[in-house]
């Protein structure tokens, strides 16, 4: 018979400790630790009423709306210029290829600034339209004189100077709203409470790479030992 304790039994105990990930456990089996996160890996919300609008299910698994269709239109539209610069370049206009593109980030943000995008199908699009514009910024500073190879590094490091900026802030926005969602939710933000995050966490738990801080052994001679 196995002693190990049940996960739900680990998740509600009033006196364990803070939840902790094992990261010695985590390097050792990368690719089992991997399995066990994928659920939230993909669906990057917890799996709760509050965030389904965020989320939609292919295949068996939920999705993240925003980094789905923001990473396939992202690679589709890369795919597509390639071609007609292989093919036939005096189609492409440096110009169109970047204002039209910041017209279409500024667009897609628009979109969830005004709260459009609480509609599941609004979101898709306006994420669609993010990862196409954010493509063609990217192939408008490629193609500056009109060659690829032509400083290519500082063409790489100004695409990740306009990169890292603008996904830093849209996740500092996202954090802001997962917060307040939380906060604003009958658990208050304790995640290791949240019907949400249990299987989740009970994955995890289950394979070794998560655990409750060891109890703190307190003196015999102090007042709450007594």
């Amino acid at each position: 018979m196995s002693d190990k304790i049940p996960c739900r039994e680990v998740l509600y105990d009033p006196t364990r400790g803070k939840l902790v990930l094992d990261t010695r456990e985590i390097v050792r089996h990368p690719l089992r630790f991997l399995r066990a996160a994928s659920p939230f890996l993909s669906a990057h919300h917890p799996f709760c009423t509050e965030y389904a609008g965020h989320v939609f299910h292919w295949r068996g698994r939920s999705w993240c709306i925003g980094c789905f269709f923001s990473s396939i239109s992202f690679a589709v539209t890369m795919f597509a210029v390639l071609l007609v610069w292989f093919f036939n370049p005096v189609l492409l206009s440096r110009f169109w290829l970047f204002y039209g593109g910041v017209g279409g980030v500024v667009l897609s943000l628009l979109c969830s600034i005004l709260h459009l995008t609480k509609n599941k199908k609004v979101k898709a699009v306006a994420k669609v339209l993010l990862g196409a514009a954010f493509a063609t910024i990217v192939w408008a500073i490629l193609l500056y004189e009109g060659s690829l190879s032509s400083e290519l590094g500082a063409k790489i490091c100004l695409i990740l100077f306009l990169y890292f900026p603008i996904i830093t802030l849209m996740n500092a926005r996202r954090m802001v709203e997962i917060g307040k969602t939380c906060e604003g939710c009958d658990y208050r933000g304790r995640w290791s409470r949240c019907p949400g995050f249990e299987d989740f966490l009970c994955h995890l738990v289950d394979e070794g790479f998560l655990h409750p801080e060891p109890k703190k052994e307190r003196p015999q001679d102090s007042p709450e030992a007594q």
